[in-house]
């Protein structure tokens, strides 16, 4: 079964490994911005609390979990 997290719900491990794959160069490849900070991270999920166009959410399925947006 999978259980979709909205990123504004996320708890700081959670945080922490979005931070990392968001980062990483497998996926900063396609990123306007290749690399950003802890603190800009942080601003991006707390602004995502007030946008009602967008939303991204971390997927869980079972002990596993892939990411969609």
């Amino acid at each position: 079964m999978y259980e979709f997290i909205n990123f504004t719900d996320l708890d700081d491990v959670q945080k922490e490994m979005i931070f990392r794959w968001r980062n990483d160069e497998r996926v900063a490849k396609f990123m306007i911005h290749k690399a950003i900070g802890w603190d800009e991270h942080l601003k991006f999920l707390n602004d995502l609390k007030t946008k009602s166009n967008k939303q991204y959410f971390l997927i869980k399925n079972g002990g596993g979990v892939c990411r969609r947006d």
